[in-house]
């Protein structure tokens, strides 16, 4: 998890050629590095089995997929917020200035005629 988070900026960040060089050293660094193994669960046998390099990549690749694109939908909705925040401000400026020239036509009407 933590290197995964360590990694979540700059693979947001990348191309696609870059994102799967960041995954594949996440993969790398836990296998190679920890001696570690990446473990899929057989339901059939309630046994872990290790994975290979090609599975354990696709899942961190999935799951950094899924942590930008959660952030993405976070900014994009703080966005869509702004955007009808200006909306509402505008509509409400546009009120006002309807009143203001209402009142300014009726003064005008009721006012005599300069000759």
């Amino acid at each position: 998890k933590v290197l995964l988070n360590l990694q979540t900026k700059r693979y947001k960040k990348s191309n696609p050629d870059a994102k799967h060089t960041i995954a594949e050293d996440v993969v790398c660094s836990i296998i190679d590095d920890a001696s570690s193994q990446f473990l899929r669960l057989d339901e059939l046998s309630g046994r872990y089995n290790p994975m290979s390099r090609e599975s354990a990549l696709a899942c961190i690749k999935n799951c950094l997929d899924a942590t930008t694109e959660g952030e993405k939908r976070q900014f994009r909705s703080a966005e869509v917020k702004k955007l009808m925040d200006r909306r509402r401000k505008k509509a409400v400026m546009e009120k006002i200035e309807r009143r203001k020239g209402i009142g300014n036509s009726i003064i005008c009407s009721t006012s005599t005629p300069t000759t």
